[in-house]
C-alpha cells in the first residue's frame, strides 16, 4: 500500500488520498480498506465529483472498486433524474465481482423508495448477505437500524454501543479494520447523542476529528448550537471555529453551518452593509453545500427563493428548481415542498400539473414525511398515482384509515377528558365561591344562547347560526379592549362578567350540534374561522373548535366536488397535529420539550390549562388598568408589565417575549 495513505486521510486529503489508495486497490488488502472507507462516507467521496468521469472509464475497464465508487457518487450527488438507477447497476456490478458494499447499497437504494417503492423485506435479505460477506458498509447500516430505529429495527443505542466497543476490541487485538476503527468513533458519538449523553457524545466525535473524519466538525458544531446554553447564549467563537475547522476539513455540511447560525444573529441591529455580507455568505456557502449533494442545503435555498429572505427576491422558479434538487437527492421535505407549490400554491411552473404533484407527494411520504400520506391518499381516491395502487392498497391505504380512526378516538378522548376537567374546575369554583357577584358564567349563557336541545326545524337551525355570529361579535367586542368588563345577566337576573372563553363555549356547544347538518357546511365556515382568531390563547378551545371545522371542510369537498378544498383541510389537521402534540407535552409537564414556532419564542407556559384559565380575566384587568393610555412607543412593555403582574396574582408565573427574546428589538 501507498504509505502515504493513513496520513493523506488524517490530513483531511481525500482525493489525494482516494488515489493512492487506488494504485494497488484490485490486489492489496489494506489499500482497499482505506479505498472503502472513502468511497463509504459521504463527506469524503463527494470530494470526488470533479474525478467523476476518470472514475467512470476505470469503472468500464473492470475495475469494480471504481465502479462502486461511480455508484455511489451517482447516489448521493443525483445529478441525472435516473441516477438511483444508474448507481443501482454499478452497485450490482460491484458485488458480482465479489465487493459485498455494493450488495449493501443496494439494498439501502430498495429500503429508501429511490427506485420508486419501498421493499424493506428486500433490503433485509441483501443487508444480511452483504453481512454474511464481511460488508463494513452493511455493518454500519446496521448500526443506523440500531441506532435511530430505522427499517423495522428495535431502537437500542446502548446495543449500538456495545456492538462498537466488542468489534474496536477484536479489531485493536487483531491489528486489523483500523480505517474502519477511526469511522467508528463518529458512531458512538451518535450513539450516546441519541442517549441524551451530549458530553461523551463530544468526547467521541472530537476522537474521530482527531482521526480524520471530516464530519465530526460538524456534529460538534451542532452541539454547540443546540445546547442547553445556546437556548440563553450561543457560543459564538467557538461555533466559529468549528465552521472554519468544518471547512477545512473539507465537510460539505459545513457550508451549512453559516446558515444555521442566522437565527441567532440579530440582523436587524446591524447595518445594512454587514447584514447584507452575512445573508450573502450564507447563501453562497448553501449553494456550495447543495454541490455537494447536501439535501438541506436545497431546502433551505427553495425556502430562501420562495419568501423572499435574506436579501434574495422571491422568485417561485429558484425556489422549485431547488426544492427539486432536494427532492433527486431523496429529501421527503424537499418532496413535499414540490407538492405543495403545485396542488396549494399554484406557484410552480405550469408545466407541472397535478399528476406530478401527488407523485411528488408519494415521493414524500415514503421518504418520511406524515403530512404526506393524507395528500397521497387523496390523490389515489382521485384517480391519480394508479401505478402506485398495489402498494397504496396493500400498504398505505390501510395506514391512513388507521391513522384516521387513531385521531377520531384520540380527539374523543380528549374532548372527553377536557369536559371532566372543565367540569372539576366549575364544581371547585362554586365550593369555594360564597357569592355570584362577578362569576363567569358559561353555562348560563349556553342555557341562552344554545338551541342544542331544540327541535332541528329549519328555523331554529338558521337561529343557530345567527347565535354563532352573535357568539362573535360578543368576544370580538371583549377583544377591542372598548369594554373590558362585558355584563350579561343570568336566568335568575344576577349580573355575571362574562369573557371570551365563555363565548368561545358556547360557540363550540352549538357549532358541535350544528355540524351534523350538512347543508349548513358553508354558512358555518365563515363563523367559525372568525372566532378560531379570536381564541388564539385558548390551544385547547382552538382544537375542539378546529376538530368542528375539519368536518365542515370535508362536507364543503363532497358537496362541490372540488380538489383544491383539499389544502385548506390539511392545513387544519396539520394545525390539530401540532396543538395536540404541544397539549400533551404541556399536560405532561414537559414544558421544555414543547417546539417553539414562527420567528419569536414564547413562554410554554401559555400551553397550560392554568393559563387557559386565567388569561382572559388577567388580560380584562389588564386593560382596564391601561385605560386611557395612548398605544404609542413602549406601550407593549407596559402591557407585558401588567399581563405579568395580573398572571402571577392567579397562580401563573409567565415570561413575556421580550424576556423570552433577549436582543430583539420591539416597538
Amino acid at each position: 500500500m501507498n504509505p502515504s495513505v493513513p496520513s493523506l486521510i488524517r490530513e483531511y486529503k481525500y482525493k489525494e488520498a482516494f488515489w493512492a489508495a487506488a494504485e494497488d486497490v484490485m490486489t492489496d488488502a489494506e489499500s482497499q480498506q482505506y479505498f472503502l472507507s472513502i468511497a463509504n462516507t459521504v463527506q469524503r467521496i463527494v470530494n470526488l465529483r470533479d474525478d467523476t468521469e476518470k472514475i467512470h472509464q476505470l469503472a468500464k475497464a473492470g475495475n469494480p472498486y471504481m465502479a462502486f465508487a461511480y455508484g455511489r457518487l451517482h447516489q448521493l450527488l443525483a445529478w441525472e433524474s435516473d441516477s438511483a438507477l444508474t448507481a443501482q447497476q454499478y452497485y450490482i456490478d460491484a458485488g458480482e465481482e465479489g465487493l459485498p458494499d455494493g450488495i449493501a447499497c443496494n439494498a439501502f437504494l430498495e429500503a429508501s423508495g429511490a427506485l420508486g417503492e419501498k421493499d424493506e423485506n428486500l433490503y433485509h435479505t441483501l443487508l444480511r448477505e452483504s453481512l454474511d460477506k464481511g460488508s463494513r458498509k452493511a455493518m454500519i447500516m446496521r448500526l443506523s437500524d440500531i441506532i435511530y430505529g430505522e427499517h423495522g429495527t428495535k431502537k437500542d443505542p446502548d446495543a449500538a454501543i456495545a456492538m462498537i466497543e466488542k468489534f474496536m476490541a477484536d479489531s485493536t487485538a487483531a491489528a486489523t479494520d483500523a480505517p474502519f476503527v477511526d469511522l467508528l468513533y463518529e458512531w458512538l458519538g451518535f450513539a450516546y447523542k441519541e442517549k441524551g449523553d451530549e458530553e461523551q457524545a463530544k468526547a467521541y466525535y472530537e476522537e474521530a476529528s482527531r482521526r480524520g473524519v471530516n464530519s465530526a466538525f460538524y456534529y460538534l458544531a451542532m452541539l454547540v448550537l443546540n445546547s442547553e446554553d445556546s437556548k440563553d447564549y450561543l457560543n459564538f467563537e467557538l461555533y466559529e471555529q468549528l465552521t472554519l475547522k468544518a471547512l477545512e476539513a473539507n465537510d460539505p455540511q459545513g457550508y451549512l453551518l453559516n446558515y444555521l447560525v442566522l437565527d441567532y444573529i440579530d440582523l436587524d441591529r446591524l447595518d445594512d452593509e454587514r447584514k447584507e455580507t452575512i445573508c450573502k455568505l450564507a447563501v453562497e456557502d448553501l449553494e456550495m453545500a447543495e454541490y455537494y449533494g447536501e439535501s438541506l442545503a436545497a431546502l433551505f435555498l427553495g425556502w430562501i427563493y420562495e419568501e423572499g429572505q435574506y436579501g434574495e427576491e422571491k422568485d417561485y422558479e429558484k425556489a422549485f428548481r431547488h426544492y427539486a434538487k432536494g427532492a433527486t437527492l431523496d429529501d421527503g421535505t424537499c418532496y413535499a415542498a414540490l407538492a405543495r407549490m403545485i396542488l396549494t400554491d399554484h406557484t410552480a411552473p405550469q408545466k407541472y400539473d397535478e399528476e406530478f404533484g401527488y407523485e411528488c407527494a408519494y415521493k414524500a411520504m415514503l421518504q418520511g414525511d406524515e403530512d404526506s400520506l393524507t395528500t397521497a391518499i387523496k390523490g389515489y381516491k382521485n384517480g391519480y398515482l394508479t401505478h402506485h395502487a398495489a402498494a397504496i392498497e396493500q400498504f398505505y391505504l390501510p395506514k391512513y384509515e388507521q391513522c384516521m380512526a387513531s385521531k377520531e378516538e384520540g380527539f374523543e378522548q380528549f374532548m372527553q377528558s377536557v369536559e371532566e376537567e372543565e367540569a372539576r374546575a366549575a364544581e371547585k369554583e362554586e365550593d369555594t365561591e360564597s357569592g355570584n357577584e362577578g362569576k363567569s358564567s358559561a353555562g348560563d349563557l349556553y342555557s341562552e344562547l344554545c338551541l342544542y336541545s331544540n327541535e332541528a326545524t329549519e328555523e331554529n337551525l338558521n337561529l343557530g347560526v345567527d347565535m354563532l355570529w352573535e357568539n362573535v361579535k360578543r368576544a370580538k367586542s371583549l377583544l377591542s379592549h372598548d369594554n373590558c368588563n362585558y355584563i350579561s345577566v343570568d336566568e335568575e337576573g344576577r349580573e355575571c362578567v362574562c369573557l371570551v372563553a365563555d363565548y368561545a363555549k358556547s360557540f363550540i356547544k352549538i357549532a358541535g350540534w350544528l355540524k351534523d347538518y350538512e347543508h349548513l357546511a358553508n354558512a358555518l365556515y365563515s363563523p367559525i374561522n372568525m372566532m378560531l382568531e379570536l381564541i388564539a390563547e385558548h390551544p385547547r378551545l382552538k382544537l375542539m373548535l378546529l376538530n368542528i371545522q375539519l368536518s365542515v371542510l370535508r362536507d364543503i369537498e363532497i358537496q362541490s366536488n372540488a380538489p383544491y378544498e383539499l389544502s385548506i383541510t390539511e392545513e387544519v389537521e396539520k394545525e390539530m397535529d401540532d396543538l395536540s402534540k404541544c397539549i400533551a407535552l404541556a399536560d405532561a409537564g414537559k414544558l421544555d420539550e414543547i417546539p417553539q414556532s414562527g420567528a419569536l419564542k414564547r413562554d410554554p407556559v401559555e400551553w397550560t390549562r392554568e393559563w387557559e384559565r386565567a388569561i382572559d380575566d388577567a388580560d380584562r384587568e389588564v386593560y382596564s388598568h391601561l385605560n386611557g393610555i395612548p398605544r404609542g412607543m413602549g406601550w407593549c412593555f407596559q402591557f407585558w408589565y401588567e399581563r405579568k403582574a395580573a398572571l402571577e396574582k392567579r397562580g401563573v408565573t409567565w415570561r413575556s417575549p421580550s424576556v423570552m427574546n433577549p436582543g430583539v428589538m420591539f416597538d
